[in-house]
Parts: C-alpha cells; sequence; structure tokens
C-alpha cells in the first residue's frame, strides 16, 4: 500500500510537470507493453533525463538510444542547451 502511494504521488507530480510544460516522457512499446521508457525535465536551458529503463527482455535493440535522442531533439527544440542525465 505504502509503495503504491508512492508511485500514485510521482505520476501526479509527472502529470503536473507535463502540463506545466516542463517535461515530457517517452516510451517504446511492443504491441501494447512498454519496454522502454524515460522523461525529460528541464529549467530554462538545462535539461534533465528522469527514469531512463528498458526492461531486460528488450536491451540491446537501441531502444534507450531512440529515446534519447528523439527527446534531445524535442529539448532543443525548446531552447535547451545542456542536458544531463
Amino acid at each position: 500500500d505504502i509503495y503504491r502511494l508512492f508511485l500514485d504521488r510521482r505520476a501526479a507530480w509527472h502529470r503536473e510537470l507535463v502540463t506545466a510544460g516542463r517535461a515530457t516522457f517517452w516510451g517504446a512499446f511492443d504491441g501494447d507493453a512498454l519496454v522502454a521508457s524515460l522523461g525529460l525535465v528541464w529549467l530554462d536551458t538545462i535539461a534533465r533525463y528522469q527514469d531512463v529503463q528498458t526492461l531486460p527482455t528488450h536491451r540491446r535493440r537501441g531502444l534507450a538510444g531512440a529515446l534519447l535522442a528523439a527527446s534531445l531533439r524535442e529539448a532543443w527544440s525548446r531552447g535547451v542547451e545542456r542536458v544531463v542525465i
């Protein structure tokens, strides 16, 4: 129950960041299953990757790299100059 509460609060925080235009979250799917994901949160010209993860069964396929590249292009379009992990 405590962990579920933590996850619910974290999801609400992520929604608030997206609604405020401060973050984007990205996912790669295999059918209906989310197999890789990450978040990118920015403040002015600096952005930070959040929760970069890939399921063990889908690693070494370039999924995380593709998500990093796509989100980086998005960050640059928003004026971000530096990204950290």
